[in-house]
């Protein structure tokens, strides 16, 4: 079959959890046999620039995998008072600008079925009724405004907070929308299970959970690699990634500067341990100034991420919004990682299991707690560990979760083009 697959993210098995979500999905088709084309909607201005994306693109073309990128603007959600009024589903997704250029390349690929990555894709596609499309839902944007204006926005009368408080209202007025491009699609799920169910209970009753397919970094070597890594001379090792400037990561990490560094610098001493913050962007000057102490190592940008993952005695993931799901922690299970997380973060992943596969805690101090008695207990590293890697397994490798999106897609193809849901009254 060939499937045509809609996204904003350049698939590739390293760059962020959109990235890699999307890859393992391409990955899982082409070990079906199944022929991929993707149509990558590109923002006119974009986190990553066109050097970093080619070898990515390159890596693509060398599977087979053609590239169709069309561009589209940023969305256009001028006027507070307008867009809370008389919203339009253009404020918060500017791809539906360019649902006539994302048609045309539809009609002349001629798909057998359509793989929608997350609401943006899906809101191009709006014109397109007679090909059947599965909706792969990955976003959550009132939350994450939300977040950024509870955990990771300065609590001062300042601009940036008066635009952050703007925002909230403006965010909300997005669920109807979302609703509606959810009912829109033949089949569709979100990778987050609080979110699906929030979907399902709000006028969407077909949304499932999917589980994030995400390819293999290390296979069946991974324990013997995360042997060799080990350093029994050096200070214990806490590895923190990602994008600096994203909000999850401001919002651990600024729990993390406030309280979960004070209580770990008290319990094991100022030099006692390392916490290596990993990733692209520039932190905030007052952020950056905070985290000028002996213990922590700001690295940036780091191209070979097998080594950090399997180097680190405690992989932390402080973010305390439940927003999706943190694909950082499900690429920790895949390389054995021994994984201390805000508890906020099992509420999309019901896989996360507090004692089995991951230490979980619900305050700052909580988290120096679990990292601490990580730290002093090698063997229950190494079970967690285990664990972790057994889930991942199971549960989110791409030939048991990429092959689950896989039978959808095959399933629907075969199938009649069935009708869009009608739209209904959004619930509140």
């Amino acid at each position: 079959m060939h499937v045509v697959c809609v996204m904003s993210d350049v698939p590739s098995p390293g760059r962020n959890g959109g990235a890699m979500t999307c890859w393992g999905v391409v990955q899982a088709l082409l070990r079906h046999g199944h022929r991929v084309t993707i149509v990558l909607l590109i923002a006119q201005r974009s986190y990553d620039s066109p050097a970093e994306q080619q070898p990515h693109l390159d890596e693509l073309g060398r599977a087979g995998v053609e590239v169709v990128p069309i561009s589209h603007a940023h969305p256009r959600a001028r006027g507070t008072a307008r867009v809370v009024l008389r919203p339009r589903m253009s404020d918060f997704y500017a791809t539906t600008d360019c649902a006539a250029m994302v048609e045309l390349q539809v009609r002349r690929l001629q798909p057998d079925v359509l793989f929608a990555y997350d609401f943006d894709a899906v809101a191009a596609l709006q014109t397109v009724e007679d090909i059947p499309r599965l909706g792969a839902l990955g976003s959550w944007n009132p939350v994450s405004k939300y977040g950024r204006w509870r955990h990771a926005t300065p609590r001062t009368l300042t601009p940036a907070y008066a635009r952050a408080t703007v925002r909230l209202l403006r965010y909300v007025k997005e669920y109807p929308f979302m609703i509606q491009l959810a009912r829109s699609c033949d089949r569709v799920g979100h990778f987050a299970a609080h979110h699906a169910a929030w979907l399902r209970e709000h006028g969407a009753p077909r949304c499932q959970y999917y589980r994030t397919p995400l390819i293999d970094p290390v296979s069946d070597t991974w324990l013997a690699r995360r042997r060799a890594a080990r350093r029994p001379t050096q200070r214990p090792r806490i590895l923190m990634p990602g994008r600096l400037r994203a909000t999850l990561t401001l919002a651990g990490l600024y729990l993390f500067v406030r309280e979960i560094l004070p209580r770990l610098e008290s319990r094991l001493g100022a030099d006692g341990f390392e916490v290596h913050i990993v990733g692209k962007d520039v932190l905030p000057a007052s952020l950056a100034a905070a985290l000028q102490r002996p213990s922590i190592r700001l690295r940036g940008f780091v191209d070979d991420m097998d080594a950090e993952f399997l180097a680190a005695d405690v992989l932390l993931v402080p973010n305390p919004i439940p927003f999706s799901l943190r694909v950082r922690i499900l690429a920790g299970f895949a390389y054995g990682c021994c994984v201390v997380a805000h508890d906020a973060n099992a509420v999309g992943t019901p896989e996360l299991v507090h004692g089995q596969n991951v230490l979980l805690a619900n305050s700052g101090a909580g988290l120096a707690d679990m990292v601490g008695e990580a730290l002093a207990d090698r063997r229950l590293r190494e079970q967690l560990g285990r664990q972790a890697r057994a889930t991942y397994e199971q549960a989110f490798a791409v030939d048991t979760a990429g092959t689950a999106i896989t039978r959808e897609l095959e399933t629907l193809a075969r199938a009649p083009v069935s009708q869009a849901e009608p739209v209904v009254e959004f619930k509140g």
